[in-house]
């Protein structure tokens, strides 16, 4: 098993898909919020520099996962080599992945834009 081979199972993670509207949504939801609501509560009165230097944290981040599952559920080994097949079904032009390009705006347009 070659090195690759092994950071690639060390960090594949398969997931059983979550029901629509189901526990999953709802927890997810509510720790969005609850977390949305915490900051928005602790930078009521900051600077529009610290606004965007937030924005650009939260969006790199948000980068940061979507590069790993792009990466997760197109790389495989099969007989000892890597194999690349995109799963078009992960794409991330989505809804969810909206703050993904909007969040690049918000740091980076001048003052007034947004």
């Amino acid at each position: 098993m070659s090195f690759l081979e092994k950071i690639h199972n060390f960090f594949d993670y398969q997931i059983v898909c979550p029901v629509s509207y189901g526990p999953f949504h709802i927890f997810s939801l509510l720790i969005i919020a609850s977390l949305t609501y915490a900051i928005c509560r602790a930078f009521k009165n900051s600077s529009e520099a610290t606004e965007r230097r937030i924005a650009l944290i939260f969006w790199i981040i948000i980068l940061s996962l979507e590069v790993y599952k792009q990466l997760n559920y197109s790389i495989s080994f099969e007989d000892g080599k890597f194999v690349w097949d995109y799963r078009w079904y992960v794409f991330p032009f989505q809804f969810c992945s909206s703050p993904l390009y909007l969040l690049p705006f918000v740091a980076f347009l001048p003052s007034g834009k947004v």
